[in-house]
């Protein structure tokens, strides 16, 4: 039955509302951003841009995109579409760059994310606004955002890269550092929390794409309630005894009592969530055979296709070839995954920035793959609403594929592929992304406890 719900005069609320997310997996806390548009926007269409098998983290996801799209669906999405490995498994800003550009091409005419403030850490979920307290710190961030992209920032920041006293520092350290002495600001070393961070980006994102002629979009923050990003699960504190960050709930799902992890997650999705348990569709231990896989790859394939520099410099940043080079000379020296990682880490590089780049190598995504839109876009899940079917019918029309057979520039929406087997149809050109990203989710399927066929990739169904 087509959701009541969605019959409302859009004309006087954003009806588009994108999320660009991991669900990794659907927490309480997924749940409550969603619940909160649906009561400020009732008949909102709400379009989830989802990372797929792997992660911004550069690790495997803990379960299927599949059935990480389904929760999302059964808990108030009404679409889940995947974001293309090439800007999932990426740096921040080209993440948001990335799933922003996608979202204002299918139609979004708002972004939604949630911010960190001091302000209301642990807010009530039944507080009657919960936008009020994110509103400071909106316009703070906005104010960071529109500094970071300044003609002065960006030539100071420059010039202080090129500092060897600098060198040691990673580039989230230097952007503080630079920006703390610029603008005689140290209140922004508060603001810039992970989930901040993300809003930054997600923020100059906007603007970028806005400054390109793409339809503008509203930024709705919502305040992030119970444990930070990151945080152990949180004690003492009733107002957040449901909420626990995305990795505490990992940590439980893939512990010696999955059980305990359920009161942190929506009940309407743990059915799913059971059967994949019992089916041992889940990635628990996927070190040893990923560090194989990686091992093998950077000992003896790799240093043969990046050897050939100029065939490579044109898709390959300097940056991600220097670590590449240092993965494939640590890769002789190592046995697992965790001492390959070790041995290339450098102040300068986080530990995702590196895991990131490994993965990347290995499956063969470019620099190019990053920089331009996607040739098709995967719907892995969509709810039964008439929101849904609108936006679906809309994202057809507005799909223009280009007569060379290379995926249209943006605002063109790119066609939205409703099953896998539909990838045989895609041109000759966008054959190469299908096969790298279909090398990522039968690599996923190896890693569960239970492997999954790679036939089995070819015969997934959307969950409606």
């Amino acid at each position: 039955m087509e959701q009541a719900a969605h019959q409302t005069d859009i004309s006087k609320t954003p009806y588009r509302i994108g999320i660009l997310c991991e669900y990794n997996p659907f927490h309480n806390g997924h749940a409550h951003q969603i619940s909160v548009l649906r009561k400020k926007y009732p008949g909102c269409c709400i379009i989830c841009l989802m990372s797929g098998s792997f992660t911004q983290r550069g690790t495997p996801a803990l379960l299927s995109k599949y059935t990480r799209a389904k929760a999302a669906a059964v808990c108030g999405a009404d679409v889940v579409l995947e974001l293309p490995p090439a800007y999932a498994l990426s740096s921040a800003a080209s993440f948001a760059r990335g799933g922003v550009c996608i979202l204002s091409a299918l139609g979004a005419d708002a972004l939604c994310f949630g911010v960190e403030t001091s302000a209301c850490p642990n807010n009530d979920t039944a507080s009657s606004d919960v936008f009020a307290d994110s509103t400071a710190v909106t316009e703070a961030l906005i104010v960071i955002a529109e500094r970071l992209d300044s003609p002065a920032f960006i030539q100071v920041l420059e010039q202080e890269q090129k500092t060897a006293e600098n060198a040691p520092l990673g580039y989230p350290a230097l952007v503080q550092k630079v920006y703390t002495t610029l603008y005689k600001d140290d209140t922004v070393s508060h603001l810039l929390t992970p989930n901040n961070i993300l809003a930054i980006e997600y923020l100059r994102a906007i603007r970028e794409c806005t400054a390109c002629g793409m339809p503008p979009m509203t930024p709705i923050a919502i305040p992030r309630i119970g444990a930070a990003h990151d945080a152990p699960i949180p004690d003492g504190d009733q107002r957040s005894e449901e909420f626990a960050s995305a990795s505490a709930v990992r940590a439980l799902l893939t512990g010696d009592n999955p059980a305990s992890a359920w009161k942190y997650l929506p009940a309407e999705w743990k059915p799913l969530l059971q059967a994949d348990e019992q089916n041992g569709y889940i990635v628990k231990a996927y070190e040893p055979l990923l560090g194989t896989l990686l091992l093998d790859f950077y000992r003896n394939t790799a240093p043969k296709i990046f050897s050939k520099m100029q065939d490579v410099e044109s898709h390959i940043s300097e940056p991600q070839l220097a670590v590449i080079r240092r993965l494939c000379r640590a890769a002789r020296e190592c046995v697992t995954l965790h001492d390959l990682y070790a041995h290339v880490s450098a102040k300068h590089l986080t530990d995702a920035a590196v895991r990131r780049t490994a993965l990347r190598g290995f499956f063969g995504i470019t620099e190019e793959m990053e920089h331009t839109p996607p040739h098709y876009l995967n719907l892995l899940a969509r709810a039964n609403t008439e929101a849904a079917s609108i936006f679906l019918r809309s994202a057809a029309k507005r799909s223009l594929p280009s007569e060379s057979g290379s995926p249209a520039a943006f605002p063109h929406c790119p066609p939205i592929l409703c099953r896998p087997a539909m990838t045989k149809k895609l041109s000759a050109a966008a054959q190469c992304h299908v096969e790298r990203y279909t090398h990522m989710d039968e690599v996923w399927g190896m890693l569960t406890e239970t492997p999954i066929p790679a036939s089995e990739w070819m015969r997934m169904n959307v969950f409606r």
